[in-house]
């Protein structure tokens, strides 16, 4: 239904019998009149004179249009009234019959809700709009000031906010725009931290997931398309807890319910399956691998270090003689979790590697070299340039993950979990539980049932 922004309320009357006053238009200062009443004099149908105001024909002779610039206009108007308020109507009709019919509707509207709610309903675009929810940048900036979280995380969470938001309103992302730097990756960033919230639908965000799964063009790919997609969710969820809602409410406009609210993440497993044979892959980096490269590599597939542990392990946290590698913090680097502050011990052909590697370098303060790590950077770099010549390796050993350094680290703990057992995995790993370990970082056959060996004669009792 159109809305005549023209339309105003006031607060006056002109005596008791509340004849028509001046109407100001919100557009200008000039006072523009209505015409007068229409003519109730001895010509008036007396039936009309005597109707009540719940009758279509009291409104007949009420209805009006406005004077513009000397005009009348094509639609008309009434005028009603609450207590000492009054409010003129655009009714939206130059048919008296119809425009009477509105009227009365109204009146009995106001009479039953109010003048407010009966003028919400009957013209909603003049109603008072709920707040603006505030956008994905808002909610990024704000939750940058109180966050307690690793950076490192904060960040996966960041990336995930903006890649949902884009996916959800199909803002696709090409070309220079991977590039951080690159004026084009700006411009998409900027765009893409512009979207409201309330974008951020359950409906919206689950029909942005099918398409998404939908789009891969194979069982395969589907699957790494669910477990993609629920990350994104799981960890664009971060800045959408009931915890830290509270801390940047004051700061952020929220949507009532909470972005993504009432969505399940789903299941992001990846159960891990190696057709690697791991003597064989020990045996060709001993003879192939050399210099960082073979460092990196004994550390990962001995010790279980993730990439970041090794890559910033501190030879303080090297005890040779004990044949340990503890993750610990240290000025430069925070564990994951509490639970991935470890000890872990190493064979002696890998702590004989390390002596002679320390050998060479006494004055080293980081087993592998790399570059300055208190120098900050835009996004995480990984100091050491050991990992690129690793990754090749490799990938022409057979791996084909899209992390084949994390590869090495659930190749063993699956070795520790043959010898030792789940528990000592979860361990030997520094996961928080052994349903992580279990579910993606471990391989193995399950138990052989053969019904046709012959039974052991058990001796009698």
């Amino acid at each position: 239904m159109k809305t005549n922004t023209n339309e105003a309320e006031k607060s006056v009357e002109n005596g008791k019998n509340r004849t028509q006053t001046v109407h100001k238009t919100v557009h200008t200062s000039v006072s523009i009149p209505f015409p007068a009443p229409a003519d109730t004099s001895d010509e008036a149908d007396e039936t009309t004179a005597r109707a009540g105001k719940d009758s279509q024909a009291y409104w007949k002779s009420r209805v009006q249009p406005r004077i513009v610039r000397g005009k009348p206009t094509p639609e008309l108007y009434a005028r009603f009234f609450e207590g000492t308020r009054q409010a003129w109507v655009c009714l939206n009709t130059s048919n008296r019959g119809l425009a009477a019919t509105k009227a009365r509707d109204l009146y009995l509207q106001i009479k039953a809700n109010g003048l407010d709610a009966a003028l919400a309903e009957f013209r909603p675009k003049s109603a008072p709009r709920a707040a603006r929810s505030g956008t994905v940048g808002e909610v990024i900036a704000a939750a940058k000031t109180v966050s307690s979280v690793r950076p490192s995380t904060f960040n996966q969470y960041e990336i995930s906010l903006r890649r949902l938001a884009a996916g959800v309103l199909g803002m696709k992302a090409e070309g220079a725009v991977f590039y951080h730097r690159s004026p084009e990756a700006k411009a998409w960033r900027a765009k893409v931290e512009g979207v409201s919230l309330d974008a951020l639908t359950a409906a919206k965000v689950e029909a942005w997931r099918k398409a998404y799964v939908a789009a891969a063009p194979d069982e395969i790919a589907r699957i790494s398309a669910k477990n993609t997609s629920s990350a994104i969710i799981r960890n664009a969820r971060g800045f959408f807890t009931p915890e830290f809602s509270k801390k940047i409410a004051g700061m952020v406009r929220l949507p009532d319910p909470l972005p993504l609210e009432g969505i399940s993440a789903g299941c992001s497993t990846r159960r891990f399956k190696t057709t690697v044979e791991p003597r064989a892959l020990y045996a060709a980096a001993l003879a192939e691998l050399a210099g960082d490269s073979l460092t990196a590599f004994l550390l990962c597939i001995t010790a279980g270090l993730r990439k970041g542990e090794a890559d910033m392990l501190d030879w303080s946290n090297v005890d040779l003689d004990g044949a340990l590698v503890h993750v610990a913090p240290t000025k430069y680097f925070l564990p994951k979790t509490e639970e991935s502050q470890r000890s872990t011990p190493i064979p002696p052909d890998v702590v004989a590697h390390l002596r002679a590697v320390r050998a060479k370098d006494t004055a080293a303060e980081f087993v592998l070299a790399g570059l300055d790590p208190t120098k900050k950077r835009e996004v995480k770099v990984y100091r050491c340039a050991c990992w690129r010549a690793l990754t090749v390796w490799l990938r022409g050993k057979g791996f084909s993950s899209l992390n084949p350094i994390h590869e090495l680290r659930k190749l063993s703990g699956s070795l520790v979990n043959a010898v030792a057992g789940l528990e000592a995995a979860r361990r030997h790993l520094g996961h928080r539980n052994v349903a992580t370990t279990a579910a993606s970082y471990v391989t193995g056959s399950a138990a052989l049932v053969n019904l046709a060996a012959p039974v052991a004669n058990s001796a009698s009792s």
